[in-house]
């Protein structure tokens, strides 16, 4: 959802093409910058790295593994709506919404 408003926010608008013409496909993974996608992919790895690193060195809290979901996915939000917040697109992100 963070990769298609990052593609909306960029003011791309479709080309219509005629039906036998072959859709261009592109070279990279996205022909746009996507910082907010960016950010929650990092911050995703961080997160997961995090509550590995910590069980890894305290074997003893072994059910930080069962909390997994509690942990990456809050932590992966905060950090796009704080990336969000510092670039001024808070509230554009919490509204955005697919027709």
């Amino acid at each position: 959802m963070t990769l298609r408003f990052d593609h909306s926010s960029t003011g791309f608008e479709p080309i219509a093409l005629p039906v036998d013409t072959p859709a261009p496909i592109p070279g990279r993974s996205t022909d746009f910058p996507a910082p907010l996608f960016s950010t929650a992919i990092v911050t995703l790895m961080l997160s997961v790295f995090g509550l590995n690193s910590i069980s890894l060195f305290y074997p003893q809290v072994i059910y930080l593994q069962d909390l997994a979901l509690y942990v990456y996915v809050p932590m992966a939000i905060s950090g796009v709506a704080a990336h969000a917040w510092a670039s001024g697109k808070l509230r554009n992100w919490w509204n955005y919404e697919e027709a």
